[in-house]
């Protein structure tokens, strides 16, 4: 789980007032997200001591993460979407291009009436 693909990180919510003091630099690694009607700022960081979740517009401390109050049904149907499906989704069956690309770069063919290839010619007996 990224920013990107669910909106929490491990840092801590910033003020505005914070915020504008840092660099330019610094301000583009800050991810600044709307929650109910009110712009946050959310400064990753590896050594902070909680997580700050976009869903909740707050930061929660370990132990209060893995609860369901941050594993609310609309975040884990938004994980479902972003995360899970993407990481373990079957190649589309009817798409066997990489397979094809992969024949003509050995210099093979899926013919099966090919003479030369003993494995279409092969019977069970």
């Amino acid at each position: 789980m990224t920013w990107d693909n669910s909106g929490v990180c491990r840092g801590s919510l910033i003020s505005e007032r914070d915020y504008n003091k840092l660099s330019d630099s610094e301000k583009e690694k800050i991810h600044v997200f709307s929650y109910d009607g009110q712009t946050l700022y959310c400064q990753e960081k590896d050594t902070a001591r909680g997580i700050v979740c976009r869903h909740l517009g707050r930061q929660v401390n370990f132990i209060e993460f893995f609860s369901d109050t941050v594993f609310t049904p609309e975040f884990l149907k938004e994980l479902d979407e972003n995360v899970i499906k993407p990481a373990f989704q079957l190649p589309d069956q009817n798409s066997f291009d990489d397979i094809k690309d992969i024949e003509n770069s050995l210099g093979t063919t899926n013919d099966e009436n090919d003479e030369n290839d003993p494995i279409a010619d092969a019977t069970i007996k």
